[in-house]
């Protein structure tokens, strides 16, 4: 799978369609942070929306280029991968439901 990472808008690509979008925001001395990694869902309700405000971006999944993904699986490899890149020290993944 073949990804770029483009400025404007932010986020991660596959060809020309978006597979994470990330953000970040600093207001009153506090910050707030996020990541979606598209994974293995339903893309219909991007259809309905300008995803990050942009008319006609298309979305994708790993799901699409990585027939076997699954977020059980990619979770955690995820979560190690950024405490890795972050330094922190290692962590107890939870995952949601």
């Amino acid at each position: 799978m073949n990804r770029t990472r483009e400025p404007t808008p932010p986020g991660v690509y596959v060809g020309d369609r978006k597979i994470c979008s990330l953000g970040l925001r600093i207001r009153k001395g506090c910050s707030f942070h996020g990541l979606a990694l598209n994974i293995n869902m339903d893309l219909s309700p991007f259809l309905r929306i300008n995803p990050c405000g942009y008319a006609g971006m298309e979305m994708t999944q790993m799901r699409q280029w990585l027939p076997d993904a699954r977020t059980e699986t990619v979770s955690p490899r995820l979560a190690a991968n950024l405490l890795a890149l972050l330094n922190d020290p290692p962590a107890e993944y939870l995952q949601g439901r």
